[in-house]
């Protein structure tokens, strides 16, 4: 005999268009405002490569979804994220990234507007795409190990990982490749490609074994797996945080 679980769970949609800053932040304020804690965050929303398109303020399209809407918003929520890891330890911010990251010449810098809107070899091939998706994938990367390490010099009881789900066969995966891929020969399902980012957010082994896991960046299904140069380069992560910080601020007119 099958029995209900006595767990209630109250799903609600939380919607925002992640190139709307105003938006972003106009969400996250309101979440705060409506919710006492906030234990786990995950960042998935993205967009694939695409050509060198840009918002109505003059940024990529690739970098303002993948990395300046999560910065917003997962900035925005800190000061709930803090308060909940305080009563109770262990709060967890993931931020999906991918293997393509590595695809990003040496020696990038991300001090400015320009920097994140690099063309990396063109406006419209498939292969400049690929590689400013990748930039918004480090920027992913370099975000998850600033805010770590800022934690760690607060206080503050929580991990943040970065997380490759794994060559998943999505719809827009076969849009981009033009349907050329098996989907039971290549890559994994999405049920597959969401285990990582599930161990990530919510295996007991992620807070009970801190030192080994956070800042770091995890391959399926949950191995810690090392980075590129650009994304082990605590300079550049800290210009991409100051950077990101004063794009939006200018953005906002905070």
């Amino acid at each position: 005999m099958i029995k209900a679980s006595p767990v209630t769970i109250d799903v609600r949609p939380l919607i925002m268009n992640l190139v709307d800053f105003k938006q972003v932040s106009s969400v996250a304020m309101q979440f705060m405002e409506e919710e006492s804690r906030l234990d786990i965050l995950v960042n998935n929303a993205a967009v694939l490569a695409r050509p060198l398109d840009k918002t109505e303020e003059g940024i990529s399209v690739s970098f303002a979804t993948n990395h300046l809407g999560p910065f917003l918003f997962t900035t925005t929520l800190l000061p709930l994220v803090k308060k909940t890891a305080l009563e109770h330890p262990g709060a967890r911010i993931v931020n999906i990234s991918s293997t393509s990251h590595e695809l990003v010449p040496p020696g990038i810098t991300l001090s400015s507007v320009h920097d994140f809107n690099a063309e990396l070899g063109g406006t419209h091939d498939f292969k400049s795409n690929m590689t400013r998706y990748a930039l918004s994938k480090l920027a992913g990367i370099l975000f998850t190990k600033q805010l770590q390490l800022r934690f760690n010099q607060e206080g503050t009881q929580a991990v943040v990982l970065a997380v490759h789900p794994g060559g998943v066969i999505t719809d827009g995966i076969m849009t981009l490749v033009g349907g050329k891929l098996d989907k039971k020969k290549e890559g994994m399902t999405p049920l597959e490609g969401a285990t990582t980012p599930l161990f990530a957010a919510t295996n007991p082994i992620i807070w009970g074994e801190k030192e080994k896991y956070e800042g770091q960046y995890l391959m399926p299904y949950g191995v810690v797996w090392e980075t590129s140069e650009n994304a082990n380069n605590p300079a550049l992560a800290l210009d991409l945080w100051e950077t990101s910080e004063k794009v939006l601020k200018d953005i906002l007119g905070q």
